[in-house]
């Protein structure tokens, strides 16, 4: 049995690390955890005592004391300690738990709401686009419409010669005028 109670205790003060490191962001935890600390080594304490017992006065005697008031108190002590830190324990998980959804829920509407703007920025600048489509299409046919009567009034001229040149001097047109003026036709000096 003594080996037993020594692995025991071992395992005790182990997990007492553990709950020091498990509640180690929660104040009113590590506020218990003396009360814990103080509690464990009474428990360990007593079974020392009962170990200690049952080699001077037996088994009989060791296991009258197991039920002692002294005994029985120190247990329903640490019982109450460890539900209570649990409760707090849940408390927290809980609350963390509805903490994490509320911020994904943030997070969510924050996303749509990141969606919608790229949406509608995508909308406003493809609806900008056509406009200026539209309008670049109005133009194109508006100075189309122009040369095109700029055209006919300088081919139509018969009075005067009106050609237009290269950059190498070759002849680009050659208006009906300069057909009357100097007799030769379009098709013949173009190019």
């Amino acid at each position: 049995y003594i080996e037993t109670f020594n692995v025991s205790a071992a395992r005790a003060r182990q997990r007492e690390t553990i709950v020091r490191n498990l509640t180690v962001d929660n104040s009113r935890q590590q506020r218990e955890l003396p009360n814990l600390e103080r509690l464990l080594a009474r428990k360990i304490q007593f079974a020392e005592m009962l170990n200690a017992l049952r080699r001077t006065q037996g088994l009989e005697a060791a296991a009258a004391q197991t039920n002692s008031p002294q005994n029985l108190q120190i247990t329903k002590e640490f019982h109450e300690l460890v539900t209570q830190m649990q409760t707090e324990e849940l408390h927290l998980l809980i609350q963390r738990e509805a903490d994490a959804r509320h911020r994904v829920r943030q997070i969510t509407i924050a996303m749509l709401l990141g969606m919608a703007l790229g949406l509608l920025i995508t909308t406003i600048a493809g609806l900008n686009m056509l406009r200026d489509n539209a309008r670049r299409a109005s133009a194109e046919e508006a100075l189309r419409g122009s040369e095109e009567q700029y055209r006919m009034l300088l081919f139509e001229v018969q009075d005067y010669v009106v050609l237009t040149l290269d950059r190498q001097g070759c002849v680009l047109t050659w208006n009906a005028g300069a057909e009357r003026v100097k007799g030769y036709r379009a098709q013949e000096l173009i190019g």
